[in-house]
């Protein structure tokens, strides 16, 4: 599961920016729920009752937060090589009967126009969910940086922003995905419907 010699350079670069920024945007979700709880807990004053404590519990406060951010990061290390692997077994699949329509440019012009309608239409979807979910959540208003900041804690903005941050991850691990498979997809159902013919 660990052999990335298979993959060229170029790919482990694509995999690694993509296991990274998964990393990031779980580090952040995390981070970011935590400080929505204690926002739930103590709504204001906090930063004023850490001031008030002595300097012993404001260390180990400090350095609780600290190993808990860097076990994280020795965990994403561990599985950095298990990760990459894993994204690139995703995104770069083998073409498989891609001599058989190696030489038809159509078939090329057809596939990639069909990949392009089909990135537009997931990037407008996921455009109108993130549109209406924070509609909702200013309370149908039309959408504004304000009345959110309005309605909203800085550790449930926080956390969206980490959401979103995973959704964009995760639509861009899609997009990849379908641009580089996309065209074996097509050429398979290329073959099938001449195989029928």
């Amino acid at each position: 599961m660990s052999d990335l010699k298979k993959y060229t350079g170029r790919q482990k670069i694509i995999g690694t920016i993509f296991y990274v920024s998964f990393v990031i945007s779980f580090i952040m979700i995390i981070g970011s729920a935590i400080w929505s709880l204690l926002d739930f807990i103590m709504a204001r004053g906090k930063t004023d009752l850490f001031l008030r404590l002595s300097l012993g519990l404001q260390i180990a406060i400090i350095g609780a937060i600290l190993a808990a951010l860097f076990f994280l990061l020795i965990l994403f290390y561990g599985l950095f090589k298990r990760g990459v692997t894993v994204i690139l077994n995703i995104i770069f699949r083998p073409i498989e009967l891609e001599d058989k329509f190696k030489n038809r440019k159509t078939v090329k012009i057809a596939a990639g126009a069909l990949m392009i309608s089909l990135f537009a239409i997931i990037i407008g979807i996921v455009i109108s969910i993130i549109y209406e979910i924070f509609r909702s959540l200013v309370g149908g208003q039309e959408f504004s940086i304000a009345g959110l900041t309005e309605n909203l804690s800085g550790g449930q903005i926080a956390l969206i922003i980490s959401i979103l941050t995973l959704i964009v991850t995760i639509l861009g691990l899609a997009l990849f995905y379908m641009w580089f498979n996309g065209y074996g997809l097509i050429i398979r159902l290329l073959y099938t419907l001449e195989e029928e013919d």
